[in-house]
């Protein structure tokens, strides 16, 4: 059994796999927390250069929303199998969204179930 800690590491580091095989990159930084049914993942600094430059406009800004957004509703089953395969739970939702100012991304997936982990000294 894993603990949450490695769990939460195992998404991480999927979620960030898929990013990469879809846009030749990764998010720099990626931090996954499970709370209960939900899992909740924080991709940081993920908009390359030229899309920063394309969303200095307010349709440049919608454009580039919309791009990830589909990105995510494209792989949204490889999304799933990555948060299943770390947790052994079914994932019922995902939502999504983008902050274009700050570069942050989040992922939340409400589960079936908590999932069930080894506890750590300390947790």
């Amino acid at each position: 059994m894993k603990t949450q800690g490695e769990m939460e590491a195992e998404i991480s580091k999927g979620v960030n796999q898929i990013y990469a095989g879809l846009l030749g990159r990764g998010a720099k930084e990626i931090r996954t927390t499970i709370m209960g049914a939900v899992v909740l993942v924080v991709l940081q600094n993920v908009l390359t250069a030229a899309e920063l430059s394309v969303a200095e406009t307010t349709e440049g800004r919608k454009i580039i929303k919309e791009m990830c957004c589909a990105v995510v509703e494209h792989s949204r089953a490889q999304f799933q199998m990555a948060v299943v395969q770390a947790t052994a739970r079914n994932v019922i939702d995902i939502h999504h969204d983008i902050s274009i100012a700050t570069g942050r991304e989040i992922l939340v997936f409400s589960l079936s179930d908590p999932p069930t982990y080894r506890k750590t000294n300390g947790k």
